[in-house]
């Protein structure tokens, strides 16, 4: 018996369910499959861009020429050329400030929420949410987060920020002005804010304290963050 997470094209959301000996999944352009029990493994992976090796990461498989563009750089991958794109203006911006890997994923989805399964793949639904989850290798994977904190969050979301300041100064001011007004949970909105101006909204400082990070810790918690930022 095994358990495992499932999502395709076929549906709009995760869903979960136990199998025996043998299951099929279908899908026709992408797939996600996270097996709890490390000791099941897939034996065809003809279509797979990642391979589960860990509990916290998953299986993804596309369909044949799904993934049809790649960026000027080779760094990324996408079914969307707009995304492949900038995917490689985002890794041009923050190259020597957060960490990203060599290939990277990135498949386009009408989709309510943008995620990112580790370390590769990342599915999105707007430029906005691109940067965040691209900021998630870092902040999340590199350095691991729990459950239930909020810090990667507050990163991912300041670094999104600092990318629209430079390249859509339009769309950066209603982020402002939509995180200042409560319109999101607080790891997307006040705290980002709490932390943006205690920095006073500059990237060199807010860079040179997640580079500390970086350097410094490979698993991280709520209370640890906030100590190491009070210390700033």
């Amino acid at each position: 018996m095994f358990r495992y997470f499932y999502f395709s094209d076929k549906q709009t959301s995760f869903s979960q369910g136990v199998g025996f000996f043998y299951k099929e999944f279908l899908y026709d352009d992408y797939a996600v499959l996270n097996t709890e029990n490390s000791i099941f493994r897939i034996n065809r992976c003809d279509n797979a861009v990642q391979i589960q090796k860990e509990k916290e990461t998953a299986y993804v498989f596309v369909s044949k020429d799904y993934l049809s563009f790649t960026s000027e750089d080779t760094s990324f991958v996408s079914n969307k050329k707009w995304l492949a794109e900038e995917a490689k203006d985002i890794n041009d911006y923050f190259r020597g400030k957060v960490i990203f890997p060599s290939k990277m994923f990135v498949i386009y989805a009408n989709i309510p929420r943008s995620f990112h399964i580790s370390p590769y793949v990342i599915f999105v639904n707007s430029i906005k949410d691109m940067i965040h989850e691209f900021n998630h290798y870092t902040f999340g994977y590199y350095i691991k987060d729990g459950v239930s904190d909020t810090w990667a969050e507050i990163l991912c979301e300041t670094n999104t920020l600092l990318y629209l300041k430079k390249k859509y100064p339009m769309l950066y001011e209603s982020e402002l002005e939509l995180k200042s007004i409560g319109f999101y949970p607080q790891e997307y909105g006040s705290k980002v804010m709490d932390f943006y101006k205690k920095f006073n909204c500059e990237e060199i400082k807010i860079f040179s304290f997640e580079k500390a990070l970086i350097d410094s810790q490979k698993k991280m918690n709520d209370k640890v963050f906030y100590s190491l930022l009070g210390s700033e």
